[in-house]
């Protein structure tokens, strides 16, 4: 990747950075012995999220196991339920499957050339993180619906149902070219070269990965705004209503003490 795209990632950065400083060592060094004391440089570097993301794993492995048993047999049927029957699975794909990707990746950041296993890992994190975003847009609505329209037309539960595939059918459609962008990069590191999970080489000069990588920021922020103001009009009407309760509840008590002292 040329260096006008280090935007798109901090790493490319950090490696270019490495790349000068071991620019200078001496040629009769044994490159294994360099690209390992560069893995090792970078696995203390990444020690605190790759600890962070163990923890992650753990605690959410068993956590969404447990959600799953308690909506899938003990609740009853509802469009919230089906909504987080979704989301816990998404979350417990992740937990199984890319987290330790993430942490094998993390682990040999500049030794690591599997094309397929990066591809996979990264198109797994965004399909998985894109699905689940999508779905609480739909919680958004739906919760949007209920409190702000509640005489208005609901979401049923199996109308819910078939909104999460289609979100998560959605959200195939936009990350599909992960497949092709991700993969092995050669990084220099000095006068040797390691081997990375990043952006291909050959996409370096291509402008693809940056109408990608700028469109799934656009959407990023088209799904946040859009929570914001769904989640605010609902947070408004919350308001009203615990107000209007209130105040009935000062005109009982008031009533009541009217009567007392009659």
């Amino acid at each position: 990747m040329s260096t006008d795209m280090n935007w798109e990632t901090p790493a490319l950065a950090h490696f270019e950075a490495l790349n000068e400083t071991l620019k200078n060592k001496s040629n009769d060094i044994d490159e294994s012995a360099v690209i390992e004391s560069v893995n090792l440089q970078q696995f203390q570097l990444q020690l605190p999220a790759i600890i962070y993301t163990i923890m992650l794993m753990v605690i959410g492995t068993p956590g969404n196991i447990i959600v799953l048993y308690v909506y899938f047999f003990k609740w009853r049927k509802s469009t919230s339920r089906m909504f987080i029957l979704f989301l816990t699975s998404l979350d417990l794909v992740n937990c199984v499957t890319t987290l330790p990707m993430e942490i094998f990746i993390m682990r040999y950041s500049v030794m690591l050339d599997i094309p397929w296993l990066c591809k996979i890992s990264r198109f797994s994190t965004y399909t998985m993180n894109s699905s689940s975003a999508l779905i609480l847009v739909a919680i958004a609505v739906d919760r949007y619906r209920r409190i702000c329209r509640p005489h208005g037309p609901q979401f049923s539960a199996k109308a819910s149902k078939y909104i999460s595939i289609c979100c998560i059918v959605f959200a195939l459609s936009l990350t599909w070219p992960s497949l092709l962008f991700y993969g092995t990069r050669s990084v220099k590191l000095g006068n040797v070269e390691g081997k990375s999970c990043l952006l291909e080489n050959k996409f370096d000069e291509s402008v693809y990965p940056h109408v990608y990588f700028v469109a799934m920021m656009a959407i990023t922020v088209v799904i946040f705004t859009t929570l914001s103001v769904f989640y605010y009009f609902v947070g408004i009407q919350v308001y009203r209503h615990r107000k209007m309760r209130l105040t009935r509840k000062r005109e009982q008590i008031a009533n009541q003490t009217l009567t007392q002292t009659r």
